[in-house]
C-alpha cells in the first residue's frame, strides 16, 4: 500500500521503548477508500432493490389464483 501511496509512515510520536511501526492513510488513500466504499454501498443498495423487486414479483404470483383446467369428457 505504501508503493501505491495509500499509506505513509506515521509522524505521531511514540514512547522510546515502542519499536512498532505505525502507518497513517494518505489524503490519496482516503479518496481511494471513499470511492471503494461508495461502490460497495451502491452495490448493496442495488442488490437490496433487486431483492425487493423479486419478492414483490413472487408475492404477486402467489396472490393470483390459478384456474384449474376443466376435465375433458370422453364420448
Amino acid at each position: 500500500m505504501y508503493v501505491l501511496d495509500l499509506v505513509t509512515p506515521s509522524q505521531k510520536k511514540h514512547k522510546l521503548e515502542d519499536d512498532n511501526e505505525y502507518w497513517t492513510i494518505t489524503p490519496f488513500g482516503k479518496e481511494i477508500y471513499k470511492i471503494i466504499r461508495q461502490e460497495i454501498l451502491m452495490k448493496n443498495i442495488t442488490m437490496a432493490d433487486a431483492e425487493e423487486e423479486l419478492e414483490k414479483e413472487i408475492s404477486v404470483k402467489k396472490a393470483k389464483p390459478v384456474k384449474k383446467a376443466k376435465p375433458v369428457k370422453e364420448s
